[in-house]
């Protein structure tokens, strides 16, 4: 099975992005969502209305709030969180992903 593209966001922060992050991942601390500034650092991916949008964080509240404010400023894309974050993730797809 072949993944499809997309843009996985982690709004950790950098030193708990540092401990553990999915592969492909990169991380986007949430004051740069919320401040607009990772729109600078994704001029292609966000002009691509069709490339999916994935965001994560540690248990899944962050992200929450992430997708929300992308959502308003980019309605026409999908963008989503991965509910529950990383320990969801751990617990549901991957028992080896480290947890912390």
């Amino acid at each position: 099975m072949r993944s499809q593209p997309h843009l996985l966001i982690d709004v950790r922060p950098q030193n708990e992005f540092e401990i553990c992050r999915l592969p492909s991942s990169v991380n986007v601390p949430p004051k740069e969502i919320l401040d607009n500034k990772f729109i600078e650092r994704f001029p292609n991916e966000l002009a691509d209305e069709k490339l999916p949008i994935i965001v994560l964080c540690r248990r899944g509240n962050d992200s929450q709030i992430a997708v929300q404010h992308m959502c308003n400023k980019f309605p026409s894309h999908t963008i989503r969180d991965i509910v529950g974050g990383l320990y969801a993730w751990h617990y549901r797809i991957d028992r080896e992903f480290p947890i912390y």
